[in-house]
């Protein structure tokens, strides 16, 4: 029995022996078989990156190489040194975009446009002193006498300014801009005015100032030197006998 117990435990022990020896087997084969799909992985993924790589972009042509005496453009091309490139223009000491306005020359416009700096923009009129003004506009110095009507010095009355209320020798004039009342140059005398170059007579006559004397003397006077009275003598009034 010792001897069938131990042949028959044997077989046993043998199937134990290969269970436990098949196991680790088992993991070995697992692991290698983990290790090869992430190798198939890791080599998929590295064509994955290889075929997503962008395709390099073409170079463009090298520039022509200019002359000595030439310096390159933007498009290509060489210009003789102190010239602009096609699709410039001259401003100042060096050159600028053909569409764009020089500030030594030129002004520009509210439609974007340029104009010389003699020159007004369109749509403006040009005023003294070398300013533009919009062609509805007046000058600085100027004004309307009437709405939309055409402008005037600002020193100028306008027909339809108010006249004001002057005495009997006084007349209107324009000063500033404005109606104001002004002498004639003739004297008040009495209750009128005496001619252009007359005085006033103390009795209210107009007289000259020189020879001839000449007066415009009250009913009952003559003149003498530039004077009425009742009698002259020589250069003087008689005294009243």
């Amino acid at each position: 029995m010792l001897a069938g117990g131990a042949l028959g435990g044997f077989p046993a022990w043998l199937g134990l022996a290969e269970i436990a020896a098949a196991k680790p087997r088992k993991k070995r084969q697992r692991g290698a078989a983990q290790k090869q799909d992430g190798g198939l992985q890791t080599e998929g993924k590295r064509k994955g990156k290889k075929g997503s790589k962008k395709k390099p972009k073409p170079k463009s042509p090298p520039k022509p190489s200019c002359g000595a005496d030439e310096w390159p453009c933007v498009d290509g091309s060489c210009v003789a040194q102190g010239a602009c490139c096609p699709g410039e223009k001259r401003c100042g000491g060096g050159c600028i975009a053909e569409k764009s306005c020089c500030p030594y020359t030129e002004w520009e416009c509210a439609d974007g446009s340029c104009v010389p700096h003699e020159q007004c923009c369109p749509g403006e009129k040009p005023c003294a002193g070398g300013a533009c003004v919009s062609d509805d506009q007046c000058c600085p110095g100027e004004k309307r006498c009437i709405e939309g009507g055409q402008c005037y010095a600002a020193d100028f009355c306008c027909p339809n300014d108010p006249e004001p209320t002057c005495g009997q020798c006084e007349v209107a004039v324009c000063e500033g801009g404005e109606l104001t009342c002004g002498p004639t140059g003739r004297a008040p005398c009495q209750e009128g005015c005496c001619p252009e170059g007359y005085w006033c007579h103390s009795l209210g006559s107009c007289c000259t100032n020189g020879p001839p004397f000449h007066c415009t003397c009250p009913s009952g006077y003559g003149p003498c030197a530039g004077r009425c009275c009742k009698r002259c003598c020589g250069s003087f009034c008689c005294p009243d006998a």
